[in-house]
């Protein structure tokens, strides 16, 4: 499986594309926000012949779906994921942008939830489901125990994890997912966060100060 990172909007949030060698793919977290962004993963993927089927969220706050609504309307019959408790970040999605004096399109549309153990597969590859709330109640982990990475969102970074203090957050909970949900993973495991930069299993667990 490959996997390319991009970084978008003002939040830098780290977008993934995923493909294999038969070409069909998957977009995690599409955070690009202005046309100039959204266009540019477009023509990655059309460059690359991909063939996307589905969008995957980690969580529903909106520096991560920026993008939802806009691969809506160009890829037809896409399926789009999302764990049920962050739905509500979803329905909120214009208000909270208003707070924020961002402009953005209609609510994104959502159409599968998914829960942990769940199996997300395209081409010939998949990604196991890991629940990891705390960041959000509805956080998830997209685990690839083959290729040995699992993409965390807003959960897990290196030398940090991620915020609590928005609806639903909760610091002992967040802990808790990646002590007890992550750090059992095998300490090799690649990590690719939110934001920022990739990190391991294993440096987290020896390095992480707020996990000691």
């Amino acid at each position: 499986m490959k996997i390319e990172k991009f970084v978008f909007s003002p939040f830098f949030v780290n977008t993934y594309l995923l493909y294999d060698e038969t070409k069909e793919c998957i977009i995690i977290d599409p955070a690009c926000h202005t046309k100039k962004e959204k266009e540019y993963l477009k023509k990655i993927i059309l460059d690359k012949n991909l063939k996307l089927s589905k969008v995957l969220n980690t969580h529903g706050h909106l520096d991560h779906i920026f993008g939802n609504t806009f691969f809506e309307d160009e890829f037809p019959n896409l399926e789009f994921f999302i764990h049920y408790n962050d739905f509500h970040w979803l329905e909120k999605f214009e208000d909270t942008a208003e707070r924020y004096g961002i402009v953005v399109g209609r609510t994104p549309f959502i159409d599968n939830f998914i829960e942990g153990n769940q199996i997300i597969r395209f081409g010939n590859s998949q990604l196991k489901v890991i629940e990891t709330p705390g960041h959000s109640s509805g956080s998830v982990s997209f685990y690839s125990e083959k290729d040995n990475f699992v993409i965390v969102g807003d959960t897990l970074f290196k030398d940090s994890v991620g915020r609590v203090d928005l609806p639903t957050g909760d610091m002992d909970v967040l802990l808790e997912s990646i002590k007890n949900k992550l750090f059992t993973l095998n300490k090799n495991t690649k990590v690719y966060s939110g934001h920022g930069e990739d990190t391991t299993i294993k440096y987290e667990m020896e390095n992480n100060p707020f996990c000691k």
